[in-house]
């Protein structure tokens, strides 16, 4: 069912159907949704980096998920690609890595060089979700997982600014 569904779709900028994984035309092999993007939407979920870190602190992290869900809801209506945002979201661990991928991938469609590294991140998100695990007060550097998604907020804020977006109230 899912072939048969992915299959059917087509890509806004050229008309091709779209690629088995549901993020790429055979043809052009762009990203989806980069070319779609206008003045009144915002690529990614557009929220300032303070905001993210303290939120994220202040809360144990629960900002994080909020967060996550959040990107994963504007990649889907960005790529068109069969996401499910709540399990992305809550099973950040195995899917970061192709978040950060994905806005790196992003950067490069809109002509910007890309700083973040998916793997970097991962290990730091990986890390600092394990020091959950330690005994007290050492747990309480889990808290600090909104400084690791930092640089990922400040590349999807460039890739909102190349396309136009508008810097909403969230941002602040």
């Amino acid at each position: 069912l899912h072939r048969w569904h992915s299959m059917r779709r087509a890509c806004p900028s050229c008309g091709k159907s779209i690629n088995a994984l549901g993020n790429t035309t055979p043809v052009t092999a762009a990203p989806l949704g980069v070319a779609t993007a206008t003045s009144t939407e915002t690529a990614f979920f557009n929220v300032g980096t303070t905001k993210l870190v303290l939120m994220s602190v202040s809360t144990f992290n629960i900002y994080v998920l909020y967060w996550l869900y959040k990107n994963w809801v504007a990649e889907r209506e960005l790529s068109g690609a069969l996401i499910t945002p709540w399990a992305r979201a809550l099973f950040a661990v195995i899917f970061i890595h192709s978040l950060a991928a994905r806005v790196r991938d992003r950067l490069i469609a809109v002509e910007q060089i890309p700083v973040i590294q998916p793997g970097a991140i991962t290990i730091g998100f990986i890390g600092l979700c394990l020091c959950e695990r330690l005994p007290d007060p050492w747990w309480l550097l889990s808290s600090l997982l909104g400084f690791v998604l930092v640089p990922v907020q400040n590349e999807m804020a460039r890739i909102n600014a190349a396309l136009g977006a508008p810097r909403g109230e969230e941002s602040k």
